[in-house]
């Protein structure tokens, strides 16, 4: 297995011999991989070792971009790992590429709100040169994380920029409509936005109000009921419309209400 000794140091946690080797500055490539393509700046921000990455950032040849075997450059694992402080020093300092993707087609904002970190995500969706609409390799865009993660807080500041794209679907066709659905407080943000679209289809052939009534989140269906465009009588690829479900399920007035609806809208 290759590596050096300062990895081999970093990696381990021994603090006498890193500290040695970096003191008196015995090493002639800092920017040294081990099989893994991992520097020694990968590794002692994996490991959070606040000391040795400062120590690492302030030699002069210190390459930032280097990436280990998963495409993970120090910027991606300072979010991977939570590390804002680094995040700013490689942002600001070292003019970091903040829409850098890893082999998963992953950005840090994608991290940092499928991760749950709001702090670093805030950091992210506040830069000027942020790509807030960026998709990894199952197209699941930053909003559709913050929808899955049931997160209203990322939901509402990231909705609250206009450029940001409500109805990208991802790989299987849904909408993070769809995917917020089992929370009602973030269907009742997204639906804030004008432009949403509520009536979009995923690769079954089913809306998000479908989604809603199949999963049993009766408070969903019912704020999307009252968008002005909503039609509930969409039937998925199998036929199944979201009556049908409504009769299945018991949820009688429901029903009703789709009825009535879907009668006015013929």
């Amino acid at each position: 297995m290759r590596t050096t000794l300062l990895i081999w140091a970093i990696s381990n946690g021994d603090k006498e011999v890193c500290r040695y080797v970096l003191s008196e500055r015995k090493v002639k490539n800092i920017n040294l991989a081990d099989s893994n393509d991992r520097t020694a700046l990968i590794w002692a921000i994996k490991k959070k070792n606040r000391d040795v990455v400062d120590t690492l950032l302030a030699y002069p040849n210190i390459d930032i971009h280097l990436c280990d075997k998963y495409g993970n450059t120090p910027l991606l694992l300072s979010a991977i790992h939570e590390d804002i402080i680094t995040m700013k020093r490689l942002i600001k300092d070292f003019g970091a590429d903040i829409n850098i993707k890893n082999s998963f087609g992953n950005t840090p904002l994608i991290i940092a709100t499928d991760k749950k970190f709001i702090d670093i995500a805030i950091l992210l969706i506040n830069h000027k040169d942020i790509d807030i609409n960026a998709s990894n390799n199952n197209k699941i865009t930053a909003l559709m994380y913050a929808a899955i993660n049931r997160n209203p807080d990322i939901i509402k500041m990231l909705t609250d920029i206009s450029v940001v794209d409500v109805n990208i679907c991802n790989n299987i066709g849904k909408t993070a409509l769809m995917l917020s659905i089992k929370d009602a407080r973030c269907v009742q943000i997204l639906l804030k936005r004008k432009d949403i679209n509520v009536n979009l289809r995923d690769r079954k052939g089913r809306t998000a109000f479908y989604i809603a009534i199949e999963k049993k989140c009766i408070e969903s269906a019912k704020h999307l009921l009252k968008h002005r465009n909503m039609n509930p009588g969409i039937k998925d690829s199998k036929g199944v419309s979201p009556y049908d479900l409504a009769i299945r399920y018991n949820y009688n007035e429901l029903a009703e209400i789709i009825l009535k609806l879907t009668n006015a809208n013929n």
